[in-house]
C-alpha cells in the first residue's frame, strides 16, 4: 500500500513538472514571435491593446467550446502577429484551449473578430 502511494505521488509530480516545462517552452516560443510581430507589425500598439481587451472581455462568447462544471473562461495569454492575427490561450479551470483568430479595429476603436478557430 505504501509503495503504491509513493508511486502515485512520484507520478503526479512528474506530470506537474512536465506541464510546467511545456508551458515555459510555449511561452518562450511565443515571446520570440511577439518580438518579431511587434517589430514588423504595421498595426499601432493601441489597436493591439484594444483588441486584447476585447478578446479578454468576450472570450466566452467567441469560443465555440463551452465552460464546464461552473468554470468561467479566462485568457491566460494572447500573442499578436502581423496582419491582425493572434493566438489566444484560455481556460475555464478544468480545460485549456488554444485558438487562432483574425480581427480588425476600426477608426472608432470597434473590434470585429473576423475568424476564431479552435485548435
Amino acid at each position: 500500500m505504501r509503495t503504491a502511494v509513493i508511486i502515485l505521488v512520484v507520478l503526479i509530480l512528474g506530470v506537474g513538472v512536465a506541464l510546467v516545462v511545456r508551458n515555459a517552452w510555449q511561452r518562450g516560443a511565443d515571446s520570440a514571435a511577439i518580438i518579431e510581430a511587434t517589430s514588423t507589425n504595421t498595426t499601432n500598439r493601441s489597436d493591439i491593446d484594444i483588441a486584447e481587451e476585447y478578446i479578454r472581455a468576450n472570450i466566452s462568447n467567441l469560443s465555440s467550446e463551452k465552460e464546464v462544471l461552473g468554470g468561467k473562461f479566462i485568457v491566460t495569454n494572447v500573442s499578436f502577429f502581423p496582419e491582425n492575427k493572434a493566438v489566444v490561450y484560455y481556460e475555464d479551470g478544468h480545460n485549456a484551449f488554444i485558438a487562432d483568430l483574425a480581427y480588425t479595429v476600426d477608426a472608432n476603436h470597434k473590434v470585429t473578430i473576423t475568424s476564431f478557430e479552435s485548435r
